[in-house]
Parts: structure tokens; C-alpha cells; sequence
């Protein structure tokens, strides 16, 4: 803490590496393919080694959100190898906040993993927390929230 330096006493501070809920939508429509999956679940895998969340929601959607799987505390670090994913049908952004909204999941923050074709766009919906688009086709940039290129 700053407010102690002056005086030559460390005292720790409030920051923390760790985050507290995350929500991770994961596009399993039927022009995902294989390689695009592992590739989602190797980004999720690092980047809960790197923010430590204390509660992770993954959510498989296509048309309709297929599976809700949500890991606590130490079982975020068995995510990758415990999940099962589900889906094959259309695309629709909307039903992953519908069934938040359902559910009354309020993250710290959205990732969505999708090759972003979606039949009805990206919409301009309203997340209950900052969203990241992880997008594996150039190009597509939604309205709402940051996207990053993610190559399968």
C-alpha cells in the first residue's frame, strides 16, 4: 500500500490476480469444427491460470443454449478435461443472454468464443458485464463489447 511508504512500512494492498465470476459462452453451432473447439478450451485453460477466477460458467450454445456447466474454486483447473461439449444447430447470439438473464448469472465478465456467423448478427444486446468477443474468422467485429482474431 503507497499510503505506508512514506513511512517505510509495507503493508500488502487490495489488488488481487484473482477474478471473481467469469462467463464463457461457447459457440457449438454446426460450422464449428473440431479444431475450433480445442482452441477455445486451450484460451480458457491459460486464461484461467492467469486470473485465478474463483467461479467459472461455461455455457454451450448454438440456436439454443445446449449445456450449463459451472466449476468452483479447485475445479476450475480441471475445466478442459471435464467438460463435455454439446450443440450442432444454428446460430443465435441472443439465447446465451436469455439463459443469463433466465438464470440470473451476473458475471465479471463475458467471452464468447464463435466463428461469428450468426444468423441474426451480433444484435446489439445489452450484457450484464463487459464482454470480449473471441472470433476465429477476420474480419467480423460485433457492436458491443472488444473482439480479438482468434485462428483456429
Amino acid at each position: 500500500s503507497r499510503r505506508w511508504m512514506a513511512r517505510d512500512i509495507k503493508q500488502p494492498s487490495h489488488y488481487t490476480e484473482r477474478m471473481g465470476r467469469i462467463t464463457i459462452g461457447i459457440d457449438t453451432s454446426s460450422s464449428i469444427g473440431d479444431e475450433q473447439l480445442r482452441r477455445a478450451l486451450s484460451e480458457i485453460k491459460t486464461a484461467c491460470e492467469s486470473v485465478n477466477p474463483d467461479v467459472v460458467d461455461v455455457i454451450y450454445w448454438d440456436h439454443v443454449v445446449q449445456a450449463h456447466e459451472m466449476y468452483e474454486g479447485d475445479n476450475v483447473q480441471t475445466l478442459v478435461d471435464a467438460t463435455k461439449p454439446r450443440g450442432g444447430g444454428g446460430t443465435r447470439v441472443a439465447s446465451m443472454l436469455e439463459y443469463m438473464q433466465a438464470k440470473d448469472i451476473k458475471p465479471d465478465c463475458v467471452v464468447m468464443f464463435t466463428d461469428g456467423y450468426c444468423e441474426h448478427g451480433f444484435d446489439t444486446l445489452e450484457w450484464p458485464a463487459p464482454i470480449m468477443w473471441c472470433i476465429s474468422t477476420k474480419g467480423i467485429v460485433p457492436a458491443t463489447g472488444k473482439s480479438i482474431y482468434v485462428p483456429a
